[in-house]
């Protein structure tokens, strides 16, 4: 299965469109984190491993509007023409009323729960260094740190599709009958609720690439930005090994902007 089509097509426009930096917060306590710079790695998780519980399971529907029921037969036809030759007439009935009523999404949710699961793997990263949530939930409190990648770089080795998170508590509406429409299908990968905002997130999907990991070159890596928090041993350990595994790294730290009530980073 292809991943799905990139609507930014050429290095200018996004470059133009993305922050030329996006950060992964880690704990450096913890082994799976490290892996980024001692190994190289970096993993790509199912949806079913995220914070957010509708992540990829947000409740969608088909756009009804202007579809009678000539329409939806020949919709249902084209997405499905084995499936529909074998359904009666009572039962394509019963399906047009349970489309134009709504009542049809739980069921097509609960498939498409375990479809995106077993296909796509995600790679959630933030457009910022200097978010005090994101570093009380993912740094340790304070305690790790921000891995600034060159998106550019890294959306050159990984692929997939690349986009800004749409914060909204709309439904996600399908056209129906189009499956070529893959813009609007992806729209369910890049949808969040309002209340996850604060995380600035850009997010990268790749198909057929669920808990998959990935090698990273030298030049993935541009920063890496130490919490405000972190000890000394391990602000060491980290810029040596990542001196050793990724070129030209520039290293930050998270202090408090007293004058202005908000953290800032400073070279060291």
């Amino acid at each position: 299965m292809e991943d799905i089509v990139n609507p930014i097509n050429n290095s200018t426009d996004f470059n133009e469109y993305f922050p030329e930096t996006v950060y992964k917060y880690r704990d450096w306590n913890n082994e799976y984190h490290k892996k980024i710079i001692t190994n190289q790695e970096l993993f790509f998780p199912s949806f079913e491993s995220l914070n957010d519980p509708f992540d990829g399971k947000r409740p969608f529907m088909f756009d009804k509007s202007g579809i009678d029921k000539k329409t939806y037969k020949k919709g249902l036809r084209k997405s499905n023409p084995f499936k529909y030759d074998n359904l009666t007439k009572k039962k394509i009935d019963e399906m047009y009323r349970n489309f134009q009523s709504g009542k049809d999404w739980k069921s097509m949710l609960k498939y498409q729960i375990e479809f995106v699961n077993s296909i796509y793997g995600i790679m959630s990263l933030s457009e910022s260094a200097t978010i005090t949530p994101m570093w009380a939930h993912y740094g340790k409190n304070h305690e790790g740190i921000a891995i600034g990648f060159n998106l550019n770089e890294l959306q050159k080795i990984v692929g997939g599709t690349i986009s800004r998170i749409k914060y909204t508590e709309e439904s996600v509406k399908f056209p129906f009958g189009n499956t070529e429409d893959v813009y609007s299908y992806q729209n369910l990968f890049f949808t969040k609720s309002p209340e996850w905002s604060y995380e600035k997130e850009i997010r990268i999907l790749k198909t057929d690439f669920s808990n998959k990991k990935i090698k990273l070159n030298e030049n993935t890596i541009s920063e890496i930005v130490f919490g405000m928090n972190a000890e000394a041993k391990n602000i060491e350990e980290i810029k040596s090994i990542t001196n050793k595994n990724f070129e030209n790294v520039t290293f930050f730290k998270v202090y408090k902007n007293n004058k202005k009530s908000v953290l800032d980073i400073k070279p060291i």
